[in-house]
């Protein structure tokens, strides 16, 4: 296997004599520890050892930099001779291309969490830099291009406001590994952690680790010093402090302009705080014995240093890993001590976790402007940008733990290569577990082929029955057959190479039906034809969505596009323009009262069913007697019966002793002895409590189902931020970039009770995913989903609605959104743009978009009381409303009934707005029965009035249940007699006349 070693590399010039040359010792600075790669066979990669030289000596590289950029090429060396391929294997077939078969593994290497995704993005872009440059300095020779470029264009924004566009290069074996700016984020994408938690770590660092690095702990606790800076420190530093009138505080001076120079990041010059106590623990071991030895053995350069290793060395070298080695083991011991603070802790963690008290404090005696402007000195920032983010991230923590800890006390009910034959177009690496039937392009060389159950067409093959193979169809499988098999070398998800193996079976399903040659030379008419019939399908028969149409065509046009080796930026879509095919607009519906709310209830009605189903069925519970029984409330009561086909049997009515016999055995508890999973009776009512935990899981973290299904019990960590938040970080294939999933408080004690139960159910034995699922002598594969079959069954029995992972997340980013009214602060906490949230996730709520519009109103219109019930607005300017009819009270400012017929008009949502107009609609009965039509027979203008009362009382009852008890109760009054007090007199009055 390929190594990598270090030289002290000397500069030499030439030297030219009269019949000789000569070598002789540079006056540059020889170059320490250079990296240079040496294959198996010891011989050198000269390439990558002058590449490595040059970046050392014609660039402003750092050497760590040059080292970092050489342990990737290592790494590719290494992979290189493990698969037998060699750095210059460029064939013309992409999918076996080295630096292709390089991404697919990077890709897969990632997936299954072996290295984080952003070091599988800087060595996938180290390789390809490594390449261009062996191409521009004429090192590598390939007849075919090695990657095709992409341009992008950036638009960046100065600290003047002024806007730069950036024309980016990249390449289409880049890896991406996109982030989202959350305001839950600090600088570094670091937490802080608690003040519990200090002490903690404190207290163990005081026991279980050296003196040097619990001091280390204490400076980046109480300073905000970074680890650079602390190792840096010099025995001076101490010794000039100074003091700040009126505080127990010191001040040290660090910098490069400081005397003596601490090291700091971007070379800031300045002072940080640290206190009186802390100082003097410093000055007391600078002075102790212990440092005392280590500073004799120490170099001159570095006697002044505060701190020393016990060889005498520099904490701050260019090779030391004395605290990262240190650091490790303090972590392993808390973390055996059962210290969850361990848990992700980094040095640098100390320094958010200062800026953040020490913001905390500023706002509390000063305004955001002098905070803002004192934190910024205190930690050093460069950019003011820097600190706001420590604003932002308080706030945004204590609005989003309270939002979705309610959340989850309402929804839980809480307080190689690939080798091909002549005629092999299978995918060996695409995974089909124990039942499935693999896939083989090949099927498709047969006519009529396609439209049988995939699973018989082999044997079909071999009885003749669908003829001879069609050769002319032959060139274009193939090509199909490589691009997907790119597709899989490249990393793209199982879930997507089989959607795209399902939708191209659509397309010569329908070939076969309609006798269309499926050749180079008539695809692409052949699709038109396609998509003609989809659009048939779509807008004439109504058999499939118009959306679902579209997004098929695309994926077969991406697919033929990449097949035909289509050039462009945009392939696919050039071959859709061929087509009548349009996306069809996507229109958000409007969502009514009832239903929005139905779904709100539903939802936590739901969250409590699967709350109530995961905490009966322990494992006791399911290894005891059938059937079993929830009692989730009052009303709901849920049976669970495993495997009995007769569940609700009345024993005592069974006269046969052999059936009865058998009926008490299938019922009774399992034995202690037998395993829960030796046989399969208990299946259903495991798969039943994974599939609620599953469920319940996707609704407190926000996860795919994709992702959540993959995930293995090692995969997931806890990352503690004070007492509130926990992260998961995962990576996205479809963002293709790392994701940051949060679950609260609330929930852990739950997804712990959980996890315990899979040991004790004897799950983690047989699967290391944290969401495990089992079938009868069925090994389904690796990272496939469910469709919950089992909980779909029980809520229909039930009688309950059910609710999918996507609905669940899609209620839950609209719950947050209306209990926060922050889109930015949701799209964070999701790890989604503001974009993607607003176009895919946001649904329009009635009452949210009523109190909005009430709210603009009362603040742009100026409200006057009027002479009848209700409000005026404009002043008194009276104006007929547009639907006026003849004979109706015209509105004159006077007149009770005018006002109802006035545009400027305007009801008030109250009970007693209510009586009013009842009030004034029985006075108006009283004056109908009162007169007497004329020989005209014209309408009396009582009549138009009551009708106009009768209409806003209708609309008032049909907004929501609260209005309606107004009206009925208002009604009541008035068959009561008890009228409102504006119109009590004057329908007495009436009365007695008539």
């Amino acid at each position: 296997m390929a190594t990598l070693e270090f030289i002290r590399y000397q500069h030499q010039k030439i030297e030219l004599g009269v019949d000789s040359i000569g070598w002789s010792k540079s006056r540059k600075n020889p170059i320490p520890k250079l990296p240079q790669i040496i294959w198996e066979n010891n011989l050198p990669w000269s390439e990558a050892n002058i590449w490595a030289l040059e970046q050392s000596t014609t660039s402003a590289r750092n050497i760590k930099t040059v080292r970092s950029s050489m342990s990737h090429i290592y790494a590719y060396a290494k992979w290189l001779e493990s698969e037998s391929i060699s750095w210059r294997h460029f064939p013309e077939r992409e999918s076996e291309r080295c630096l292709t078969l390089f991404r697919g593994a990077l890709i897969n290497a990632r997936n299954n969490g072996y290295i984080a995704p952003s070091t599988t993005s800087q060595r996938m872009a180290t390789v390809i830099r490594f390449y261009k440059w062996m191409d521009k300095m004429n090192l590598i020779d390939s007849e075919r291009p090695m990657w095709k470029e992409r341009f992008f264009k950036v638009k960046i924004k100065t600290s003047f406001g002024l806007e730069h566009t950036l024309r980016i290069v990249s390449t289409d074996l880049a890896i991406p590994n996109r982030k989202i700016i959350s305001s839950l984020q600090l600088e570094d994408g670091l937490l802080p952690v608690s003040l519990a938690a200090i002490k903690k770590i404190i207290n163990l660092a005081n026991t279980s680790a050296s003196q040097e690095l619990e001091l280390m702990l204490k400076i980046g606790f109480f300073t905000g010093l970074r680890l650079g800076s602390i190792t840096d420190l010099k025995v001076g530093t101490l010794e000039n402090a100074t003091h700040m009138v009126n505080t127990g505080w010191k001040q040290l001076s660090v910098g490069p302009g400081a005397r003596p120079p601490v090291a700091t990041k971007f070379s800031v010059t300045g002072k940080v705080l640290i206190p009186q106590d802390l100082l003097s623990s410093l000055k007391n071991y600078s002075t102790s014995t212990r440092r005392l030895k280590r500073q004799a053995l120490a170099s001159l350069e570095n006697q002044n240093l505060l701190f020393l290793t016990r060889y005498g060395n520099s904490y701050n070298g260019d090779d030391s890993r004395a605290v990262n080695v240190e650091m490790s083991r303090l972590r392993s011991k808390g973390k055996k001590e059962g210290l969850t603070v361990f848990r992700g802790f980094h040095f640098h963690r100390t320094r958010a976790t200062f800026a953040t008290e020490l913001m905390k404090v500023a706002l509390n005696f000063m305004t955001v402007d002098e905070s803002i402007q004192f934190v910024r000195e205190a930690c050093l920032h460069k950019n003011e940008s820097t600190t706001m983010q420590y604003i932002k991230f308080i706030e945004s923590k204590e609005a989003m733990s309270d939002t979705a800890d309610a959340f989850t006390n309402l929804f839980m009910g809480l307080g190689g290569l690939i080798k091909m034959t002549k005629h092999d177009l299978t995918f060996p690496k695409l995974l089909i577990g124990t039942h499935g039937t693999p896939w083989d392009l090949g099927i498709f060389l047969y006519v009529g082929a396609a439209k049988s159950p995939r699973k018989y067409i082999s044997e079909g093959i071999d009885k003749g029955d669908f003829g001879l193979i069609d050769m002319e169809r032959l060139p274009l499988i193939y090509d199909f057959h490589e691009a997907l098999t790119t597709f899989i070398v490249q990393g793209k998800s199982q879930k997507t190479i089989i959607s795209c193996l399902e939708d191209l079976r659509k397309i010569y399903v329908w070939a076969d039906k309609n006798s269309q040659p499926m050749t180079h030379e008539n695809i692409l008419s052949a699709f038109y034809l396609w998509t003609e019939y989809l659009l048939e399908r779509a807008y004439v028969k109504k058999e499939i969505k118009p959306l679902s149409a579209y997004k098929l065509a695309t994926k077969i046009a991406n697919l033929i596009a990449k097949a035909t080796k289509v050039c462009g930026p945009k392939p696919g879509k050039s071959i859709m323009c061929l087509t009548r095919m349009k996306r069809p607009d996507s229109r958000i519906e409007s969502l009514g009262k009832p239903t929005d709310k139905l779904n709100t209830s539903q939802l936590f009605e739901f969250g409590n069913i699967l709350t109530s189903i995961c905490n009966t069925l322990d494992v006791k519970t399911i290894r005891g007697e059938l059937p079993i029984r929830i009692a989730v409330d009052d009303e709901i009561k849920i049976k669970i019966v495993g495997h009995l086909h007769q569940p609700d049997l009345d024993l005592s009515t069974i006269n046969n002793k052999g059936l009865l016999r058998s009926a008490l055995k299938n019922r009774q508890a399992m034995p202690d002895e037998e395993h829960l999973l030796d046989k399969y009776k208990r299946y259903s009512i495991i798969k039943l409590r994974v599939e609620c935990e599953l469920l319940i899981f996707i609704a407190q973290t926000g996860v795919n189902l994709s992702q959540a299904i993959q995930m293995e019990k090692s995969s997931y960590r806890w990352q503690t931020n004070g007492e509130n938040l926990d992260v998961f970080r995962v990576y996205k294939n479809r963002r293709q970039g790392d994701i940051v999933f949060r679950c609260f408080k609330s929930y852990r004690k739950h997804f712990n009770r959980y996890l315990k139960w899979l040991d004790e159910a004897g799950l983690s034995d047989f699967s290391d995913q944290l969401f495990p699922f089992f079938s009868k002598s069925i090994v389904p594969p690796r990272g496939s989903g469910t469709t919950f079959t089992t909980t779909k069954a029980l809520f229909k029995k039930i009688n309950k609605p059910f609710f999918g992972p996507q609905l669940l997340r899609t209620n839950r980013i609209n719950w947050l959104l209306r209990r926060s009214q922050n889109v930015e602060l949701v799209a964070a906490e999701m790890s989604h743009s503001k974009y993607v949230l607003s176009k895919h996730y946001e649904k329009p709520h009635y009452e949210s978009i009523t109190q909005e519009i009430i709210k603009y109103h009362t603040q742009t219109e100026v409200l006057l009381s009027s002479p009848g019930p209700g409000l005026c607005t404009k002043g008194h300017q009276p104006k007929p409303i547009n639907d006026f009819l003849v004979n109706s009270p015209k509105p004159d400012c006077i007149s009770s009934d005018g006002c109802l017929f006035c545009d400027k008009h305007r009801d008030v949502m109250s009970f007693d707005y209510c009586l009013k107009l009842t009030s004034h609609a029985f006075f108006k009965k009283l004056e109908i029965s009162y007169y007497h039509a004329s020989e005209k027979e014209e309408v009396h203008p009582s009549y138009r009035v009551l009708d106009r009362i009768m209409e806003k009382l209708k609309f008032i009852s049909e907004e929501n249940e609260i209005q309606q008890k107004w009206v009925k109760e208002a009604e009541s009054s008035i068959r009561a007699g008890r009228y409102h007090t504006l119109w009590d007199g004057h329908i007495q009055l009436l009365e007695v006349l008539i």
